[in-house]
């Protein structure tokens, strides 16, 4: 499902604008506490701290890797961009971003999203 790694409609420039000073020295701060000796946020991490027990697992997955989590973990500078894009960006940018994460060629298909759903359904 995807492409994994989608295209960011920003810069980490553009994003630590967005944000706001304060926001991403304390996001920093707090990368910096639960991040390995690598610099990297480990997966396991990323899926229990930064969004919880609030969304449902698989999408989690998805988004780390839309991210561009690895297999060592994430980057600061790729997850405050995908957490911007989240919170502080417009309709089209956040289309085009979930357009790359959903779909290998760039656009939405009803069955691409038709499996996306059915991949993170959450329901017994």
């Amino acid at each position: 499902m995807g492409i994994g790694r989608s295209k960011f409609p920003i810069t980490y420039e553009e994003a630590c604008r967005r944000a706001g000073e304060d926001v991403v020295k304390r996001l920093q701060e707090t990368f910096d506490r639960y991040a390995s000796n690598t610099g990297l946020l480990p997966r396991a991490t990323f899926l229990r701290d930064i969004f919880g027990d609030g969304m449902p697992p698989k999408l989690a997955e998805e988004l780390y890797e839309a991210f561009h989590g690895g297999q060592k973990g994430i980057k600061f500078n790729d997850l405050l961009r995908g957490l911007v894009l989240l919170v502080h960006s417009s309709r089209d940018e956040k289309v085009s971003f979930l357009s790359h994460m959903l779909s290998v060629e760039g656009m939405i298909t009803k069955d691409d999203l038709q499996q996306f759903i059915s991949n993170i359904d959450v329901d017994p």
